[in-house]
């Protein structure tokens, strides 16, 4: 009668959560039965993560380890803050997650009372009062509405349409765009010509195809070159580099900032990179013929670092990521000032625009970051 009454109440607090529109998500461990939807209220705003735990399956150290998965796998799919909270259906482990530094609500049957760990947070988006209605009333609170399975329709992990174009959002779909038309545009000039640049006819080629020189930029009117020379890439290694590195930190900020403003941002920082290349080749009056995604690249990495300098977040480990991004940054810009044929003035200025126009234009209301 015990284990009913408790799996009753279990299946009542799922019903919650899901009137919540909180969303299932698959733990792979008995005992275990994660939640998660986006929270935003005056006193949150991120992803709030529920796990409901009951006696089934494995103890309490294997319990744990398999949340503390979950929980880093989310983290490392969404750009913003996640609150976890675990709710304990077991009066016989109560005292041992009390103690432990996992946050955590624990239900008391036999008293009905709703008790917290150490660790465990006072409430979450309003949810700890629902919680502990359902625990004292002995009717039922929440009762989930089930809906009659539609007629020969497949589903998938999400089951809803709503919830696919979710997970499509945090997709770098715009950060694979991007490098697929550099990669594509490689291609073709490979295939007509010679893109290595070591020659004076190879460098007339890429120069006729969108490569930036200042002569013709500023005294020509060519500025298109400004935008054409962000996909040009002089050679196989050129063009490798720089895709290895839009993808890694591009998918960072893309989703941190959105697609759109991402793709903005990134096209605004290659403009300024190109400009800048030039105002210094002509200022210098050097017959340099440059182009690459780098200056791109270089903003999106200035991106990533207003990111962090505005973080809400305050920890060790926030701290020792934005040393190790300026740190990094730093060594990058002055790797590329000391290596002959490298535009490291392209580099700066990317790096430089990226920076101060998303820290102008990031969205306070929204806390993306």
């Amino acid at each position: 009668m015990r284990n009913e009454k408790r799996e009753n109440k279990r299946l009542e607090v799922e019903a919650y959560l899901k009137s919540r529109g909180f969303v299932s998500l698959s733990s792979g461990e008995a005992g275990l039965h994660f939640f998660g939807a986006s929270i935003h209220n005056s006193s949150e705003s991120g992803f709030g993560l529920v796990v409901l735990i009951w006696e089934d399956g494995s103890g309490r150290e294997e319990k744990i380890r398999r949340i503390q998965t979950i929980y880093e796998n989310v983290k490392d799919s969404k750009q913003e803050t996640i609150y976890l909270l675990g709710i304990l259906f077991s009066e016989d482990q109560a005292e041992e997650w009390a103690m432990d530094s996992f946050p955590c609500w624990i239900l008391d049957f036999s008293r009905k009372e709703l008790k917290g760990s150490n660790s465990a947070p006072r409430d979450l988006a309003g949810m700890r009062e629902h919680v502990r209605e359902i625990l004292v009333n002995d009717q039922v609170v929440y009762q989930e509405v089930k809906k009659e399975k539609p007629k020969a329709t497949k589903t998938n992990d999400f089951n809803t349409r709503k919830q696919a174009i979710r997970r499509l959002q945090y997709q770098p779909y715009m950060t694979i765009l991007l490098m697929a038309l550099n990669i594509l545009y490689f291609l073709f000039l490979e295939i007509i010509g010679d893109t290595r640049g070591e020659s004076q006819e190879s460098l007339m080629f890429m120069l006729k195809y969108g490569a930036d020189y200042w002569v013709n930029v500023f005294e020509n009117g060519e500025l298109y070159r400004l935008f054409t020379s962000m996909f040009i890439h002089f050679g196989i290694e050129h063009l490798a580099g720089n895709m290895l590195a839009l993808y890694i930190f591009g998918k960072i900020a893309e989703g941190a900032v959105g697609h759109v403003r991402y793709l903005i941002f990134y096209l605004v920082s290659g403009l300024g990179a190109s400009l800048c290349s030039c105002v210094f080749n002509m200022i210098h009056d050097t017959n340099t013929i440059s182009g690459g995604a780098s200056g791109a690249i270089y903003g999106v990495m200035g991106m990533v670092l207003a990111m962090l300098i505005v973080s809400s977040k305050r920890s060790a480990t926030m701290e020792v990521l934005k040393v190790r991004m300026g740190i990094m940054v730093v060594f990058m810009v002055f790797d590329g000032m000391s290596m002959a044929g490298v535009d490291w003035v392209a580099h700066l200025g990317g790096l430089v625009v990226g920076l101060l126009v998303t820290l102008a234009f990031r969205d306070r209301k929204r806390k993306l970051f």
